[in-house]
């Protein structure tokens, strides 16, 4: 997206917005929560993480669900289309000779589209990090999933504060196939091919109302520390002391809470822990 500035000679020229002053906007205009939650068991990576303010982004490949990260490829394309998509991610290698040549063996030949395509899906997502959040911090499946049988944390972020120019947001679509995608006639960045091929899961997930953060870096991701507003303790968690010490200790000021199980339901209550 871009936005007009003036310059001082009173013309008018296109300013980039970064990828942190989209997010904020779309904060702003109510497309994206405020806040997101993540959800940690007690252990030393996570210890680690407190730490040195960071998050750890993964590649897709190394996710738990190996459906996450399907997409059903599409190819068919006209030669002239074939030679537009050739022309823009060849600059330089290829002869105009060459692409003329590669887009009429490519329209003509389904096998060898698909295994471009194939191979430039693969090395997009060994070349991109991920982290999960999500809208909710109140689910028993993910307290039980993803915090260690409800003895770990939930961390609420302020989503601002939290995301840098390097991230990409993206809300997860939830569906029972696999999303289509023409990277010939519909583009194949690495921003939308990381958008297509990680941003729908299977409808089987829906009850985690996820958001992922993409990145260009795989691994470490630096956060502020401000950005961490709230430390939720699981109902069946005892280490509250040391990780409440933890955070105060590394400069973190967030509110501290406790989940409980309600007595008459099968639902959890989030109340202020008194420490």
């Amino acid at each position: 997206m871009r936005f007009l500035t003036a310059t001082n000679r009173g013309t008018v020229k296109q300013t980039p917005m970064t990828n942190k002053e989209l997010i904020n906007r779309g904060i702003a205009a109510g497309q994206f929560p405020r806040f997101l939650y993540k959800f940690f068991p007690i252990n030393d990576y996570f210890i680690d993480e407190v730490k040195n303010s960071y998050i750890w982004f993964s590649k897709p490949p190394d996710f738990n669900d190996p459906f996450d990260g399907s997409i059903t490829l599409q190819w068919k394309a006209t030669t002239e289309q074939y030679e537009v998509y050739l022309t823009k991610i060849a600059i330089g290698r290829m002869s105009e000779e060459k692409i003329k040549e590669s887009s009429r063996r490519m329209s003509q030949n389904p096998e060898v589209a698909k295994a471009h395509l194939q191979d430039l899906v693969s090395k997009v997502m060994d070349r991109i990090g991920v982290t999960c959040l999500s809208e909710i911090n109140d689910n028993i499946l993910m307290w039980s999933h993803y915090a260690n049988s409800h003895k770990g944390v939930c961390i609420q972020f302020d989503l601002g504060k939290m995301v840098s120019d390097d991230h990409i947001l993206v809300r997860i679509n939830y569906d029972d196939n696999y999303p289509l995608h023409n990277f010939i006639t519909q583009g194949d960045n690495p921003t939308g091919l990381s958008k297509a091929v990680i941003g729908t899961k299977s409808s089987l997930w829906s009850y985690e109302r996820e958001f992922r953060l993409i990145s260009g870096v795989i691994g470490r991701n630096s956060i502020q520390r401000d950005s961490v507003t709230q430390v939720i303790f699981g109902c069946r968690s005892t280490e509250e002391r040391m990780i409440i010490d933890l955070f105060n200790s590394n400069g973190y000021r967030p509110s501290y809470l406790k989940t409980y199980k309600k007595d008459s339901e099968f639902g959890l209550d989030i109340k202020a822990l008194s420490y």
